[in-house]
């Protein structure tokens, strides 16, 4: 099935390596004490897109900052994708405020009923979880059942020789499914209308 579109997560920094950017997972992004290097999770998932590319007709970044957003559109620009394809949307910097937007944004241009079951998000294997969870509570309810995609399963899998880190992300990550169910994640009970959705390229989300 070719998809409306895919929302790409963004928990990541960028760095430019010669004229490139290119994005850096920032959930885990302290030195290692262990001196290994840190799984790029977040290059990973931009890599993922510009795979995917052809499957949908937009891919929809989604990041904390405005800053983020334009680097990651620059990032698929550089990498082949066309910049009609790609929109815009600000968000607060978490995967709560990345659901958050994602929702608020197509009830606000009422494209709900249009594309509920026509999107994807696209994130990490090990983040998976945690996002059908929360996804569960935050889209679920408007209607919304988006497909849920390992960027992992479209490009080089490196992480299993990360072993230490993934046993660290993969324990992070049920904590984090925990907090949820629990009711005591972060700025789970915050009202919707206070998180941030600004959407960019709104004429290109018009289209779909």
């Amino acid at each position: 099935m070719t998809l409306s579109s895919f929302f790409v997560q963004a928990n990541q920094r960028c760095v430019l390596v010669n004229g490139k950017i290119q994005f850096q997972n920032i959930g885990d992004d302290k030195d290692s004490p262990l001196g290994e290097s840190l799984y790029s999770g977040g290059e990973v998932r931009m890599k993922a897109a510009v795979v995917l590319e052809n499957r949908a007709k937009k891919i929809i970044v989604v990041g904390g900052s405005a800053k983020k957003v334009d680097l990651m559109k620059i990032y698929l620009i550089q990498n082949g994708v066309n910049a009609s394809k790609i929109i815009r949307i600000e968000s607060d910097s978490d995967t709560n405020g990345n659901l958050n937007a994602v929702r608020k944004i197509l009830e606000r241009y009422n494209k709900v009923d249009k594309l509920k079951d026509k999107i994807a998000i696209l994130t990490n294997k090990y983040h998976l979880r945690r996002t059908r969870v929360m996804g569960s509570d935050i889209l679920e309810p408007a209607g919304i059942s988006p497909e849920y995609m390992s960027a992992e399963d479209y490009v080089l899998d490196e992480l299993g020789s990360f072993k230490r880190e993934r046993v660290a992300r993969n324990y992070q990550e049920q904590l984090g499914v925990e907090d949820w169910n629990n009711g005591i994640y972060k700025d789970q009970r915050k009202s919707r209308g206070l998180f941030v959705a600004k959407l960019y390229d709104r004429d290109f989300l018009i289209e779909l």
